[in-house]
């Protein structure tokens, strides 16, 4: 069994990260969230972004969050994992004997299923729109440039391939929630 983390965290990013309802985020969310609790203590926002972007580094190394590339996005999100559930994050300047201000995760994740299955859901029916709505552009750029037709009917393929994995992943956690005592 794995021992519990000890994880010390700048007290505003403390605060943002163990709220129960902040998880799969961006670092652009997290900075701008940690801009708004400082009321803008690192003036400049790239300065910012790389101050949480190192802070996230640290916690993705320690395995308590996990970086994630979504289809169709162009920018990381972070997702909490079962180890930052389970560990122990206290603000810096405070011991972690001191149990005022340390946190223990379990409230802040969702061990719920339910809602655990219905952010992946979420999650899921908006990969599948997105890949519709690519092979439908696919669809619609091979009538206007013939010319491209190899290269889009690839393209059409692996987005049409991908949006039914997705169809599939949604039909999947769908069949679970129906399972859930209500």
């Amino acid at each position: 069994m794995m021992s519990t983390a000890r994880i010390q965290l700048n007290p505003e990013l403390h605060e943002i990260l163990t709220n129960t309802n902040f998880d799969d985020f961006t670092v652009l969310q997290l900075r701008d969230k940690y801009q708004k609790l400082t009321n803008n203590r690192i003036p400049d926002a790239s300065d910012a972004r790389r101050y949480v972007y190192a802070q996230l580094k640290r916690l993705v190394e320690k395995g308590l969050l996990v970086k994630e590339k979504r289809a169709g996005q162009s920018k990381h999100s972070y997702r909490k994992t079962n180890r930052f559930c389970t560990s122990v994050l206290y603000p810096k300047g405070q011991l972690p004997s001191d149990h005022s201000q340390i946190t223990r995760n379990e409230s802040s994740c969702s061990d719920d299923a339910s809602t655990f299955l219905y952010s992946k859901l979420k999650r899921y029916k908006l990969e599948l729109l997105t890949a519709i709505g690519e092979s439908d552009e696919y669809e619609s750029l091979y009538t206007e440039l013939p010319s491209m037709g190899d290269e889009l009917r690839a393209r059409y393929r692996q987005s049409k391939d991908y949006s039914s994995k997705m169809l599939g992943k949604v039909k999947a956690i769908e069949s679970l929630i129906e399972q859930l005592p209500s």
